[in-house]
């Protein structure tokens, strides 16, 4: 009896140990001097190859770059599918995720959220020459989403007849309804304009169906029980609201200064839900 107490007093001891050295991620941003920020490189206009500069810009990017800045450390991007996101975090690969993680409640029994960085809408986008008017009318028809999205299990619900497709990106969805293997995507809006606006001539136009899918929330996704690194967190958003540097980062990629001319019904580490 007495070797079971010990045991599991050590077990205790132990497992306190190890939730103590997971907590301290910022002490090892400092001591590496370097943020390791996951997003995804194939995400316009979130995270994308400028052609032009061959650097990878963005929305999302230039959240990592400021955030490093904040913290006076180095940035390394570090491009993660979307459906190795959340393994990601949760194995301590990356410090934090900024790849447009909307809060849901399954995810948030694997991952701690900080505060808003967008919120905006996602709809069903088919072919702007498609016949297809209504949500209703996709009942029966293939519906293609991003493998690992929260959008895959709002589509039965919405269309509980329809087939959904699942693949590896964003490009490869939005190149299924170009050839016709699917009629709809469920998708960002955001998302869904970039790639027809970097599309070429030739790319075939797209539209959203009337009605919202659903309006959600994105904020950094970080490893449980980080409480320090998700208050410096909500700190750093806070301030972009306060010192104007978020809007101006609104208005560059999806603002006025931008080809979507989106207004902004959020504030910067405002809560998920």
């Amino acid at each position: 009896m007495k070797v079971q107490r010990l045991l599991g007093a050590s077990l205790m001891l132990a497992a306190l140990a190890l939730g103590t050295a997971r907590a301290d991620v910022l002490a090892d941003i400092r001591a590496r001097n370097k943020l390791i920020c996951g997003m995804s490189s194939a995400s316009a206009p979130w995270g994308y190859l400028d052609t032009k500069t061959q650097t990878i810009v963005g929305y999302e990017v230039d959240l990592c770059r400021m955030l490093a800045k904040s913290l006076g450390v180095e940035v390394e991007l570090k491009d993660v599918s979307s459906a190795a996101r959340v393994p990601e975090i949760v194995q301590g690969r990356i410090d934090l995720l900024a790849q447009l993680l909307n809060w849901s409640a399954e995810r948030a029994t694997q991952v701690d959220y900080s505060g808003a960085y967008i919120r905006e809408p996602h709809y069903f986008m088919v072919l702007e020459n498609s016949p297809l008017q209504t949500v209703q009318e996709l009942a029966g028809k293939r519906i293609g989403v991003v493998a690992g999205s929260f959008l895959a299990p709002l589509i039965p619900p919405a269309v509980p007849t329809a087939r959904v497709v699942e693949y590896d990106s964003q490009p490869s969805n939005f190149m299924a309804l170009q050839q016709g293997k699917v009629a709809a995507l469920a998708i960002r809006y955001s998302q869904a304009k970039a790639l027809e606006f970097n599309g070429g001539a030739n790319v075939r136009r797209i539209r959203a169906l009337p009605g919202v899918l659903i309006t959600a929330t994105a904020g950094f996704g970080i490893r449980k029980g980080e409480a320090e690194w998700q208050s410096y967190l909500n700190t750093f958003l806070g301030n972009l609201e306060t010192s104007g540097e978020g809007q101006a980062l609104f208005d560059k990629w999806l603002g006025k200064d931008s080809p979507y001319k989106m207004e902004r019904s959020f504030r910067f580490g405002e809560p998920l839900h």
